[in-house]
């Protein structure tokens, strides 16, 4: 089992030994407590410094320059970090062109030619696919692709038999019990196989695999079960098919939804207390890295969230997510369009609050609410309420993803650039 280096050293030992000694069931408690404890006073800490989302000083006079990067602000000589930059002229994007980047909506597959304005405007950050997919699917990304500035994400949730968007195209994946009972080898491979008939489609992320520890509702048979080392081991066989075949996957939904109390789909879900999720989170320690995303859930966690949903919460994303368990990979919001949010607010409200929390990618159900919440974005940048260094934090992250995923040149992508239209950016341009 690949392991990674997370922020509490201690917790990350106490938990490999409880997985080495699970027939001592008295040390595993001990240690399990153990474990707890010192997670619970980490994001004591954590939660003062993150519990308010970070301001800047990025009022109505600075709203129009570019929030990323300024080629006038960068000293002769110096190259962009991102080799896409040049070849799309990204330095010259408008403010909510850049914004756009930290937004997906979830679109029927039937429904993909209502976004070729949006495309063509450079408005699309990500989509997520949902529905029977067409035939000529790959024609239809590649289309949209041509129309954008830059590249955009396409994704879909592809976690097995019981949730699978693409089995028409592709073909009918394992269940969950099934992918146990055949090993990690062979379930990589198959994954390895799926995720590169994805990529042939023009699709560069799957929404899984799932990663919650135990079968409540909404979950069920999504899950791989209840036992620590079996999830673990299937979650990375998932991934380490879908890394190698090019396709981002999104481990969800942090921080848990297997023992949460309802279906988020249909209301708000509390999960039990911090403390009592430490075999949750050694299977999150044990699952993230570098190459993988993290989808958050609206679950309210007791000693964590302080009654909001983790999706829009800064101590469970910028907390526990990135500090305690040291995640600096792209973190995506579930669906803000179920009802565990749109019960209470607006879901193009939640955007805002879900990327001042410190979330990569607000995911909305409708294009009207993606275009809502490009519009109160852009307002929060001028009120500053939403800062420079906040939304270049994230815009790093997904450009360095598209970087890592999408060539250019490749299905019509990089067809079109942005525009340079003042004299500076004209003067700057490669």
């Amino acid at each position: 089992m690949r392991l990674r280096s997370i922020n509490l050293p201690c917790f990350l030992l106490l938990s490999r030994l409880a997985l080495c000694q699970r027939g001592v069931v008295q040390i595993a408690a001990f240690l399990h407590l153990v474990a707890c404890m010192l997670l619970v006073a980490t994001l004591l800490i954590s939660e003062r410094s993150h519990a308010a989302p970070p301001t800047g000083d990025f009022g109505t006079a600075e709203s129009s320059k570019n929030v990323f990067v300024d080629m006038s602000d960068r000293p002769d000589g110096i190259e962009s970090h991102y080799d896409f930059e040049p070849a799309y002229k990204f330095h010259c994007a408008t403010l909510r062109q850049q914004l756009s980047q930290l937004t997906g909506v979830l679109v029927q597959f039937n429904q993909l030619n209502t976004l070729r304005d949006v495309a063509r405007a450079g408005e699309l950050g990500l989509v997520g696919l949902l529905g029977n997919p067409p035939q000529d699917l790959a024609v239809r990304i590649a289309n949209l692709q041509a129309l954008s500035p830059a590249p955009v994400f396409f994704a879909s949730d592809e976690e097995s038999r019981s949730v699978q968007r693409l089995e028409s195209l592709i073909y009918q994946l394992p269940g969950t019990r099934s992918m146990v009972r055949a090993g990690a080898k062979e379930v990589t491979r198959i994954f390895r196989e799926y995720g590169a008939r994805m990529r042939a489609l023009g699709l560069h992320i799957s929404f899984s695999p799932v990663a919650d520890l135990g079968r409540g509702p909404g979950i069920g048979y999504r899950s791989f079960g209840t036992d620590v080392e079996s999830v673990t081991t299937m979650v990375n066989a998932v991934t380490e098919g879908f890394i190698s075949a090019g396709v981002l996957p999104v481990i969800k939904h942090f921080p848990g939804h297997g023992l949460a109390s309802a279906d988020t789909h249909d209301t708000l879900a509390t999960t039990p207390p911090l403390q009592e999720l430490s075999e949750q989170m050694t299977v999150f320690a044990h699952t993230l890295n570098r190459d993988v995303a993290v989808m958050v859930g609206h679950l309210v966690t007791p000693q964590l969230t302080q009654g909001q949903p983790a999706s829009l919460s800064s101590p469970a994303i910028n907390g526990l997510l990135r500090q305690s368990l040291g995640f600096d990979g792209l973190v995506i919001t579930d669906a803000l369009g179920m009802s565990a949010i749109t019960n209470k607010q607006d879901q193009a409200i939640a955007g805002v609050k879900a990327i001042q929390a410190g979330a990569d990618i607000a995911l909305v159900s409708t294009l009207d609410a993606q275009q809502r919440m490009l519009d109160r974005l852009e307002q929060a940048v001028d009120r500053g309420d939403l800062s420079r260094t906040r939304i270049a934090a994230s815009l790093e992250r997904v450009l360095a993803a598209k970087i890592s995923l999408i060539a250019p040149g490749t299905d019509g992508i990089g067809a079109q650039r942005f525009s340079c239209s003042d004299s500076l950016h004209t003067s700057q341009s490669p």
